[in-house]
């Protein structure tokens, strides 16, 4: 009864999560495009695609250290998992600390080449928005490590 309950919590909060998404977007968009403009929402897209693909560029490591993890907390090796877990965190805090690096020289790159001066957007402005998305997107690294601890101790919904 425990896993059908726990199964019923997941599907559900994975719903909520989905409607969300789709609510956020059927929202926005219009909003943004009401107040910024077509030209002015169409520049704040193309400075999101450099942080969208690196969305996807996540590799799977910290699917694999979480899964890792949780199979060693639910045998019973917490010390294992433990050390799964600071680990983790310790190459994780090291790949967004290099990315966030890559990020501001790669930004002020392209800020002296007057790439941004191409932009409706305030050169400035765009720089900020650009490093602000990639260390969101760098954050994100840490989300499977953490939604591993809910999964472990079999919270999973409430991730």
């Amino acid at each position: 009864m425990s896993s059908k309950k726990n199964l019923i919590k997941n599907v559900l909060a994975s719903l909520f999560q989905k409607g969300v998404i789709v609510l956020d977007k059927l929202f926005l968009i219009p909003f943004f495009i009401t107040y910024w403009g077509v030209e002015y929402y169409g520049e704040w897209l193309t400075l999101t695609i450099v942080p969208s693909i690196l969305a996807f560029s996540n590799l799977g490591f910290g699917t694999a250290a979480a899964n890792t993890f949780v199979l060693r907390y639910t045998k019973g090796d917490k010390q294992g998992a433990a050390n799964v877990a600071k680990s983790t965190l310790l190459i994780i805090t090291g790949l967004v600390t290099f990315g966030l690096c890559l990020t501001a020289l790669v930004v002020l790159t392209l800020y002296y080449l007057n790439v941004f001066d191409k932009s409706l957007l305030d050169p400035e402005q765009a720089m900020i928005a650009v490093t602000l998305l990639m260390l969101s997107q760098l954050i994100n690294f840490y989300q499977q490590l953490f939604e591993a601890y809910f999964r472990a101790a079999r919270e999973a919904a409430k991730s």
